[in-house]
């Protein structure tokens, strides 16, 4: 079954220190897969669920799917590394998306 953009938490660029959106959820239904995060393939913080990218929750994060700018990947990256124990325990349905954000390390989106 495929999840839905709209059963996703959104947290824009403003939130998160990223050129773009990322989407963020608990672990669905019987999904087979590890963690992931959806990115916004497009900068800016308009919601374009059409234009995505997935990328792993893990200690080398992987670009899976989409179209991702290559130094917009790094960027997430970093946010991923930065965040990745909180991460891990919103798609583990540990905490919310609301105590994630307690939690979160922004990025400082000028780095490379």
């Amino acid at each position: 079954m495929k999840r839905s953009m709209w059963e996703m938490a959104n947290l824009r660029p403003r939130d998160t220190g990223l050129p773009v959106t990322i989407w963020l959820a608990a672990k669905y239904g019987n999904e087979k897969h590890g963690p992931r995060i959806k990115v916004n393939a497009i900068p800016g913080d308009k919601m374009r669920p059409g234009k995505t990218a997935v990328v792993t929750i893990e200690e080398n994060p992987r670009f899976l799917e989409g179209d991702l700018d290559p130094d917009i990947f790094k960027k997430v990256a970093r946010f991923i590394n930065k965040n990745k124990e909180s991460l891990r325990k919103v798609w583990s349905g540990e905490i919310s998306t609301g105590e994630f954000v307690m939690f979160m390390k922004r990025v400082d989106e000028r780095k490379k």
